[in-house]
């Protein structure tokens, strides 16, 4: 590991990227600030470790919110307190590169190689932006790099545990269980026609066998536990509240606002949040409602819904972060790129917002049309994708698709790795 820090260092723009996220966590420390997400990590604190303690009233808070965060970053919260959390945050954004350099590092042997690869990374306000606010972002965003550096390695074992960490910090990378499934099956269909199916399927029974398979049950294992721990404190057998209250709060809303006005959608929303608020927090009938309401406007308006679906999964990609820049430059708080409906619209955006969403939108349209233009080098002169490059494509796409019309910036983030992995891998260049 010392040797991967060393060789990924040796760059300039590394030491620019190393510093300005020392400098970002430092401002940090001297002037703390902090997303409305971040008040629910805390409050997590005590729902998932100091539960006992705590007298609940059922129609108090937003619905479901014991069941809101899954308990990794709560629980580095509960045992560091924020300023060691920022110090980890901080650590995981110097190492994140580092891993992906490793599994690189044959892949930049060519003139532009490590520029290209740090200009990815120091390109992206983000990642300073998220080492210091009190999100557990950048973290995953480490998890995510060793993830592909455990496939592009051949530690497909250690894959899994890592899976299962990802689901403790973000309940959205469950779908990674998808495209772990399917490189297994790839890897399987490998050895089957090298070695003949009675050799592939051979089990020793030993030690690393039983650990192998520990491993790969690690994530069904961390879904079961979040399952019943949840069930047992709190009568709902989940693992997040948030697919019911996003797609309620969000992705319905936006539907209904696209079809019918924001006039309308905020009038459907203040009638029914007297009903709703009515109800018990911990009433299960109240998340069926709210599911069943998203349900009938999405499957009325299906054509509506799929258009921003889609879109939403485009901007993730190109937006620039302003709403991310506002809180951490501490801006004129309104409504960021996407025009989120609950906060106001601006008359008159003040110049250096504009300078900050051009700039930084054409930047990341530029790396968009890179990871593409890659792809269609590979598919068009039918080059060999590597196993570790098709796994990182189809989990960028399975995110994507389970973020949906509320795709933001910050939710790309922890998929930077891979879209890094992508675009400079597979960057056209000539061979000797």
């Amino acid at each position: 590991m010392v040797n991967a820090l060393i060789q990924a260092y040796k760059h300039p723009l590394a030491w620019l990227y190393g510093l300005l996220a020392f400098g970002a966590g430092l401002w940090q420390l001297i002037d703390p600030r902090a997303l409305v997400d971040s008040a629910e990590y805390v409050d997590a604190v005590h729902y998932w470790f100091q539960y006992e303690t705590l007298e609940l009233d059922p129609f108090s808070g937003s619905w479901m919110g014991v069941t809101r965060r899954t308990p990794g970053y709560p629980f580095l919260l509960y045992i560091l307190g924020s300023n060691g959390v920022l110090l980890v945050q901080i650590i995981a954004a110097w190492v994140s590169p580092v891993f992906i350099h490793a599994a690189l590092r044959n892949s930049l042997q060519f003139k532009l190689g490590p520029a290209l690869f740090w200009a990815f990374w120091i390109s992206w306000p983000l990642q300073f932006y998220y080492t210091a606010l009190p999100m557990p972002e950048i973290i995953v965003q480490c998890l995510f790099s060793i993830w592909i550096w455990t496939w592009a390695n051949n530690r497909i074992s250690f894959s899994y545990l890592i899976v299962a960490l990802m689901i403790l910090f973000k309940p959205v990378f469950i779908v990674l269980l998808l495209p772990q499934l399917w490189a297994l099956g790839k890897d399987m269909a490998t050895k089957i026609r090298k070695s003949g199916i009675s050799r592939a399927l051979k089990i020793d029974l030993n030690f690393r066998f039983y650990a192998r398979t520990l491993c790969h049950l690690a994530p069904i294992f961390t879904i079961l536990a979040l399952v019943t721990i949840n069930n047992q404190r709190w009568n709902t057998p989940q693992i997040s509240s948030v697919s019911t209250t996003n797609f309620y709060e969000y992705n319905r809303a936006m539907t209904l606002e696209k079809v019918y006005g924001k006039t309308y959608t905020d009038s459907v929303y203040t009638q029914e949040s007297k009903w709703l608020n009515a109800m018990s927090n911990f009433d299960p009938k109240k998340g069926d409602w709210m599911s069943a309401r998203t349900a009938e406007t999405l499957k009325a308006h299906g054509g509506t819904y799929v258009f921003l679906h889609v879109k939403g999964m485009l901007q993730m990609f190109v937006d620039p972060g302003r709403y991310d820049a506002m809180v951490f430059l501490k801006w004129p708080v309104y409504s960021g790129f996407l025009g989120i409906r609950d906060s106001q619209q601006p008359t008159k955006r003040p110049l250096y917002e504009w300078v900050y969403m051009v700039i930084f939108a054409l930047i990341n349209g530029v790396k968009v049309a890179l990871i593409a233009t890659a792809l269609i080098y590979l598919i068009v002169l039918k080059k060999p994708i590597d196993l570790t490059t098709q796994l990182a494509f189809l989990a960028i796409i399975l995110v994507a698709l389970a973020t949906g019309p509320v795709g933001t910036a910050r939710y790309a983030l922890p998929l930077y790795p891979l879209m890094v992995w992508v675009g400079v891998k597979n960057f056209p260049r000539k061979t000797n």
